[in-house]
């Protein structure tokens, strides 16, 4: 099952980062489950003490999807 990231954001409503280069890696080691927080992209958190959401659109099995969370939340992608 290849996953095709096509965007995806980590983002407060004051500050954000493109993190889809970062997905994209965890995604060729095999990794579909991920907890959401800066750890998990290798980012420093763009907009301490206030919680980020994370809203990924990616490709698979020739079907787009989306999913997101916020900090904390663990995400499978499938």
């Amino acid at each position: 099952m290849a996953i095709n990231v096509l965007s995806a954001v980590y983002a407060s409503p004051n500050k954000g980062v493109d993190v889809t280069e970062q997905c994209i890696d965890l995604m060729s080691n095999g990794t579909t489950s991920f907890k959401i927080d800066p750890t998990s992209f290798s980012i420093q958190d763009p907009d301490p003490y206030v919680v980020k959401g994370f809203t990924i659109k990616y490709r698979i099995n020739g079907t787009t999807k989306c999913k997101g969370g916020k900090d904390g939340d663990s995400i499978t992608l499938n």
